[in-house]
Order: C-alpha cells, then sequence, then structure tokens
C-alpha cells in the first residue's frame, strides 16, 4: 500500500491555468473539430476569426494550427500578433513595427 500512495502524490500531468498549453506534461484536449474546419477556410484562402472569453484556449488552438500547417510541405505558417502594438497608429507607424516584427 505504501508504493500506491507514493505514487498517487506524485502526479503525471499538471493543469495549465494561464497562457497556451504545453502539450507535454498537461492535460490536453485532442482532436478539436475547430481545427479541421480553420485548416479548410487555409486552404481555400478563406480568413477566419476566433472570438471567444479570455482563458477558453484560443492561443492554444491556434498553436496546434500552426503546428498542422508547418508540418505540410504547402505552407511556411508565421504567427504574427499586434496585441503588443497598444496604441492607435497611422498606416506608416503599422507598416514600420510590421517590418520590424518581421
Amino acid at each position: 500500500m505504501k508504493n500506491l500512495a507514493t505514487s498517487l502524490s506524485k502526479p503525471i500531468r499538471e493543469f495549465c491555468a494561464g497562457g497556451p498549453i504545453p502539450k507535454k506534461g498537461y492535460y490536453v484536449l485532442r482532436d478539436r473539430p475547430e481545427i479541421e474546419e480553420i485548416m479548410d477556410k487555409v486552404e481555400k484562402g478563406r480568413y477566419f476569426v476566433i472570438y471567444a472569453p479570455r482563458q477558453v484556449g484560443k492561443t492554444s488552438l491556434i498553436q496546434e494550427v500552426v503546428q498542422k500547417l508547418a508540418d505540410d510541405s504547402e505552407y511556411l505558417p508565421l504567427h504574427l500578433t499586434f496585441q503588443d502594438f497598444g496604441r492607435r497608429m497611422n498606416e506608416e507607424e503599422f507598416y514600420r513595427q510590421l517590418a520590424r516584427i518581421l
């Protein structure tokens, strides 16, 4: 019984309470139908929007899509976020910031 208690006291996986979820060492839901829907839109050259409340997995979803695209030699995915741009800016400032990121 001592061995069972020892093994139960060391969790194999952890829960992630914030930010994107690393696949190794955490509980992650697999086979999300949204991924195939997004892939279909990408293949058709269509855009998509992910709109959801905080802490529901938007970043993790995008990371999975980016990885799936990277695994396909037909695509070279580029994940950009404009969150750090912060303030309103004119077109010239926008492209200057974008060039700095790239």
